[in-house]
């Protein structure tokens, strides 16, 4: 998904968007390339070239954050965990190209507040789940 919840293509190394609301024609996101990729119901067949070369940076960037909008606005696990379990599926080596700490954290922050996800709020006594090392006292 783009930051306009518009649906995005990953395909080769390219990342494309549709094209005029179509339903089998998907162009390159970046104005400057007229990459374009036609899906004919099975396969994706390239209309177009690109002028540039792909780039797998900017790939892995953008499914680690749709990774953490889908987790941070289906769930309410804090923002912390989320972004660690969001790492865990991102190779050691490509640790460059996920943004930071930071960044993420706010996004997550943004999207709860946008979709106004309230916390879940318990109505009686039976709802609440105190940990067993909380239970014990001395």
């Amino acid at each position: 998904m783009s930051s306009k919840n518009k649906d995005q293509l990953l395909l080769d190394g390219f990342r494309y968007r549709r094209a005029n609301k179509s339903k089998t024609i998907w162009r390159y996101c970046k104005n400057s390339c007229a990459g374009r990729v036609c899906f004919n119901g099975a396969t994706y067949d390239k209309v177009t070239d690109h002028n540039h070369a792909s780039n797998p940076e900017e790939i892995i960037s953008m499914e680690f954050k749709s990774n953490i909008i889908k987790s941070a606005t289906t769930s309410h696990d804090p923002p912390r965990r989320i972004i660690h379990e969001a790492l865990l599926n991102v190779n050691k080596h490509d640790g460059t190209a996920v943004p930071n700490y930071y960044s993420s954290q706010r996004t997550i922050e943004r999207k709860r507040k946008k979709k106004d996800i309230p916390l879940p709020r318990p109505t009686s006594l039976d709802e609440v789940h105190i940990p067993d090392e909380l239970q014990i006292t001395n």
